[in-house]
């Protein structure tokens, strides 16, 4: 088989199968093998983790010398080593090919388990870059769930001949079972992020944020790290609407939320948290770095394009800060900080990051540009601005 070099593809984890050459050919219990393996597959629900339990179980049914799983990339159109064991595991991993490329790609495009009882004498055979030259049997399973070619085990054995008919009948039913669990494991997957993603942004929704956000508060007290939560809500979104019509609404919405996951680190999350309002979960961050990450994405706000016939001059948003310990100590105490935090920040004169005081704090210290009158309604924080500080207090009960 050939495949072209190209940056390792991701390795489940698995233990190395042996290295040598395993002089049996007989198949074991099959009727058992096969109903233990369709247990264990349809225990495992993540599409990833489901290949360590496919290799394994493959291993009861057709023991192998070293054997290979790819998927099928349809948008690259090539082979991705996802799993691999044995004593060349890491040249295998290294290496991704075209889909119609040597014998993996002429045995996938037929659909059907193959025996090719000498690699060396196969027209379409080629050495794999970094392996050993060595005489092998090869043995592939295509898995194929309904119509749907989802990828490929490969297994070999040293030596000519090494596979039998009943052990490609048996490699066959073993590949229906694997790729069935394997692409009801996808289904899973992909029910479970759409039950936490906002179908108009792509971005976590609601849902999500309460999950997630309850068990990071609960690792940062038990780890004694930090996190900051951001609530940002887009200023004058209504004029976007009115003036451009909602599908120009909606897309500047899609605009915002690809700044804002493109503006923020690896470990963050970017939520939309209702209508023009979107949360940032800041994990392993205190307030004063918050600060630098919210004036980070509302400098980010500022360049998402407007439609042309719509009179706002350039997209702002109001942003308010809320950290852990000092703001709250639980989800809901925290999106009310920052909800607080970010209306300062509306009724100082929107296009602002605003921190949120401690709640022990007695009163607040608002900043207000010049020339504006003071808005007590929801205005506890302490807005970020350069513009004199005026102290207020705090809004009745």
């Amino acid at each position: 088989m050939w495949r072209l070099r190209t940056p390792p593809a991701p390795a489940v984890s698995l233990p190395e199968a042996p290295g040598e050459a395993l002089e049996t050919t007989e198949t074991p219990d099959l009727a058992r093998a096969l109903s233990d393996a369709a247990l264990a597959l349809q225990n495992e629900h993540d599409p990833m983790g489901i290949l360590g339990v496919m290799a394994a179980q493959m291993q009861r049914v057709v023991p192998v010398t070293e054997m290979t799983i790819y998927i099928a990339n349809y948008d690259t159109q090539r082979f991705v080593p996802v799993l691999a064991t044995g004593p060349d595991r890491d040249a295998f991993l290294a290496e991704s090919f075209s889909l119609d490329s040597g014998i993996t790609g002429w045995a996938f495009a037929r659909g059907t388990p193959e025996n090719v009882t000498d690699t060396w004498t196969h027209p379409r055979a080629r050495q794999v870059p970094g392996t050993s030259v060595v005489q092998e049997s090869l043995l592939l399973a295509p898995l194929i769930a309904g119509e749907r070619k989802l990828g490929i085990i490969n297994c070999y054995r040293l030596g000519v001949g090494r596979f039998s008919d009943d052990e490609l009948k048996a490699a066959s039913l073993f590949a229906h079972i694997a790729a069935a669990a394997w692409h009801n494991a996808q289904l899973y997957a992909e029910l479970r992020e759409a039950a936490v993603t906002d179908p108009l942004t792509g971005l976590y929704n609601n849902r999500w944020l309460r999950d997630a956000g309850e068990r990071d508060l609960a690792s940062v007290a038990r780890d004694h790290t930090s996190l900051a939560l951001l609530l940002l809500d887009i200023d004058h979104f209504k004029t976007v609407n009115d003036s451009s019509g909602h599908a120009a609404g909606d897309l500047v919405l899609q605009r915002v939320a690809t700044r804002l996951r493109g503006s923020v680190r690896t470990e963050d999350a970017v939520v939309r948290y209702g209508g023009e309002e979107f949360v940032v979960l800041l994990r392993r961050c205190g307030a004063a770095e918050a600060v630098t990450i919210a004036e980070a994405l509302r400098t980010a706000v500022r360049q998402v394009a407007l439609p042309a016939d719509c009179p706002l001059e350039q997209l702002t948003v109001s942003i308010g800060i809320a950290a852990y310990p000092e703001d709250g100590t639980d989800l809901d105490q925290l999106l009310g900080a920052a909800d607080r935090a970010m209306y300062t920040s509306k009724h100082t004169g929107r296009d602002r990051v605003t921190r949120a005081l401690e709640a022990s704090a007695p009163s607040a210290i608002v900043s207000f540009p010049a020339g504006r009158d003071r808005f007590p309604r929801r205005s506890r924080g302490t807005a970020l601005s350069s513009q004199e500080a005026v102290p207020i207090a705090p809004p009745p009960p």
